[in-house]
């Protein structure tokens, strides 16, 4: 027994060596970490290191590589839009879904001179400027459409499906239309004193927020 205990009593103390010698290398390596740390962003405190050392670790840039590439005729005035697992292109001809490699999987003749082209996850918003049509579909199906009696100047839909449309104005600088997900327009608000940029309901469906310009200030009302 007593001859077991004086065999294994170095190797403890070998082991024993070994682990502090590695504890010592995490803590110098620790420190030498967290001083750069500091030395690059003052704020940060020790909680912030696992970040940093991602970043260390990812700072290396990776050239993006192309897998597919497509041509299209710049005359038809197109815009794209990524819509679940398609490219979604509106131009005078129509819009149109494509894979991947740039292949049309389905089309419908909604010719848009001026278009406009918003999603919101499940939904797309296409708008053509210059008509004034508005249309939303889910999926493949057109859910709900309307006309504008003005041109159109920007479009906008929500997470929850509510589109918001900025016109001109016969009388004033503008018009905002706010149409509930199932097509039903619930506002008309005509601005008059700003030149409204953009318009969009809130999350909650329950708040308008418009940006607009006015004599040399930027603000949001």
């Amino acid at each position: 027994m007593r001859a077991s205990q004086e065999r294994t009593g170095p190797e403890n103390g070998r082991l024993t060596g070994v682990l502090s010698a590695i504890l010592l290398t995490v803590c110098i390596i620790i420190t030498a970490l967290y001083s750069y740390m500091k030395s690059e962003y003052p704020s940060a405190t020790i909680k912030d290191l696992p970040n940093f050392f991602r970043v260390i670790r990812n700072e290396t840039v990776k050239e993006a590589e192309v897998l597919y590439s497509f041509k299209f005729e710049s005359t038809s005035n197109p815009v794209f839009a990524l819509y679940g697992d398609y490219i979604v292109k509106l131009d005078s001809g129509g819009i149109w879904f494509l894979d991947k490699k740039g292949q049309v999987i389905w089309s419908k003749p909604i010719a848009m001179g001026d278009p406009i082209l918003k999603v919101n996850g499940s939904k797309l918003l296409a708008a053509d400027a210059g008509s004034g049509e508005i249309y939303v579909l889910e999926g493949r199906s057109v859910v709900w459409e309307d006309k504008a009696d003005e041109a159109i100047l920007n479009a906008d839909i929500n997470k929850k499906g509510y589109v918001t449309v900025v016109t001109e104005s016969k009388s004033y600088n503008n018009e905002i239309r706010v149409y509930d997900p199932y097509g039903i327009e619930l506002i008309r608000k005509v601005i008059a004193n700003a030149f409204v940029v953009s318009a969009l309901v809130s999350p909650s469906g329950k708040t308008l927020v418009v940006s607009g310009i006015s004599a040399g200030t930027t603000a949001a009302y």
